[in-house]
């Protein structure tokens, strides 16, 4: 039987990260990060009207879900969940 490879959190947060940014292209649109994290971490906008965003990436190695009342806050946020199979061994 395979053993499931443990991985570092912040390894399948770069993962998640970079599997949405590459999504956010293929369907024609732009993002960007802000200069400073207040629980926005990219905003993805539209490069022909600037209409933009802001985006909370959340990821993890299984299927989870969780909301924090921090971020209604934050008019108009999407929270992106990533959820990213591990590898097995």
């Amino acid at each position: 039987m395979p053993r499931i490879a443990k991985v570092d959190p912040q390894i399948t947060e770069l993962h998640a990260k970079h599997f949405l940014f590459d999504e956010v292209i293929k369907i024609g649109l732009e993002y960007a990060f802000p200069a400073r994290d207040n629980g926005i971490d990219v905003v993805v906008y539209n490069p022909s009207d600037f209409a933009a965003v802001p985006v909370q990436i959340k990821s993890a190695q299984t299927q989870s879900f969780g909301l924090d009342k921090k971020y209604q806050r934050t008019k108009h946020l999407i929270l992106a969940y990533v959820w990213l199979k591990t590898r097995e061994i």
